[in-house]
């Protein structure tokens, strides 16, 4: 029987491969083995909101998510998303995302949403400003990471999977690197 860790894994790459109804099953099943397990409760009301409109359910996972981990930052901007578009409710917004910004200050796309609440919503035009400001300056160092990342990658000998630095193991064909 898989971990709870494992079928995360499968339903996150499932997600990826945009195949979101196995994708929701393998997420629930996760949560069958680990009820508290906060990103598949996050990852699950991101396809429940983004794919399937379906936002009170999405609004549910998000509330689990971060009862059992205050730290999920993630889950703390996918909230603020759906208090902005769905709710209209753009202090609850703010106060999400500044919250998930406290937590992980260096996470671009929490910056980017403040700054279009900011500006659009708020009317804040110096404070949308910092944010965008910040938001692009942290996209750079991302692409500068992930540059030296691919820089420092190899090829899966059996498939040609790009495995990261120190991947020992193809997450795609389960082949051991030599």
């Amino acid at each position: 029987m898989p971990s709870p860790r494992e079928l995360f894994q499968k339903a996150f790459a499932t997600a990826l491969e945009k195949k979101y109804e196995d994708a929701k099953l393998f997420y629930r099943e996760t949560l069958a083995l680990d009820p508290e397990y906060s990103m598949a409760w996050s990852n699950l009301g991101w396809i429940l909101y983004d794919q399937d409109q379906n936002y009170t359910e999405a609004e549910e996972c998000y509330t689990k998510a971060v009862k059992f981990d205050k730290n999920n930052f993630h889950a703390w901007n996918n909230w603020g998303i759906l208090f902005y578009r769905f709710h209209k409710n753009y202090r609850e917004a703010e106060r999400c995302w500044k919250k998930s910004s406290k937590i992980y200050p260096d996470f671009a796309r929490v910056w980017n949403n403040l700054g279009v609440l900011y500006k659009f919503q708020l009317k804040k035009p110096k404070k949308s400003k910092q944010c965008f400001a910040r938001a692009e300056a942290l996209a750079k160092v991302e692409v500068k990471i992930i540059k030296s990342m691919q820089a420092q990658s190899t090829k899966c000998t059996e498939c040609g999977n790009t495995l990261v630095p120190n991947q020992q193991i193809c997450d795609v064909c389960g082949s051991a690197k030599t």
